[in-house]
Order: C-alpha cells, then sequence, then structure tokens
C-alpha cells in the first residue's frame, strides 16, 4: 500500500483530506461517521496491498461502493480507513453456459443487469 500522503506512480494513496474524509462520512442512511482515512482503490493490488496493510496495523477498514446503503453499512463508524471501490467497475463478465456473471466490486446494478439481458440471462 502506498504510504500516507504520498504517491506511488499510479497506485491509490491514502488520503487525509478533511474535505474527502467528510464526503465518505454518510451514506443514503442519513447516519455519519467521518473515517480516519481513505484510499480510492484503482486495481486489485491496491486492494490486497491495502488490506495487508492494515491487518499488520490491526486497522478498521471499511469496503464501499456507491454508497448507496439504507441500513448504514458504508459508514466508517468508529474511524478507520475507507477503502473506496467505486473505481473499480470493469464490465461485467457473463458465463451464459453456467448462468453466472462476474462484476468488480464497483459495478453498477443497473449495467449488470444490462450485460446479462444483453446475453439472454434475466
Amino acid at each position: 500500500m502506498a504510504q500516507p500522503d504520498q504517491a506511488d506512480q499510479g497506485r491509490a494513496v491514502v488520503d487525509r483530506d478533511p474535505e474527502l474524509r467528510r464526503r465518505y462520512a454518510r451514506d443514503v442512511s442519513h447516519l455519519a461517521a467521518t473515517p480516519d482515512a481513505v484510499l480510492r482503490a484503482r486495481s486489485e493490488a491496491d486492494v490486497v496491498d491495502t488490506l495487508k496493510h492494515a491487518a499488520s496495523e490491526r486497522m478498521a477498514v471499511l469496503a464501499v461502493g456507491a454508497q448507496t446503503s439504507t441500513t448504514g453499512a458504508s459508514v466508517a463508524v468508529g474511524g478507520g480507513l475507507v477503502l473506496a471501490l467505486a473505481g473499480l467497475d470493469s464490465a461485467a463478465q457473463v458465463d451464459v453456459g453456467a448462468r453466472l456473471v462476474r462484476v468488480a466490486p464497483g459495478a453498477i446494478l443497473e449495467e449488470v443487469r444490462a450485460a446479462a439481458r444483453a446475453e439472454g440471462l434475466q
């Protein structure tokens, strides 16, 4: 994982900017809690590196997508690091034979449904 506040040749960076942290402080539930930091993942490697580092530091991590939870599931109550996955939104991979759709964690539900429909899956 990139060290806090340092760029790493296009890799994600832990950001402690107060404005960014406020943007990740609430979801649709209207609950609010400001995280200690935010990491906007750009790749699977960012996610792996972040989780390894957080585990070694015993740091709480909350993975979030579009923050559309109505139950507060994407609010970092108690602080910690928000691992923002919305940028990991590659196209859905549809396997018609297996009736399976593989998506990235930042996938938009309507786009996933459209990809499945395009392959004849409902």
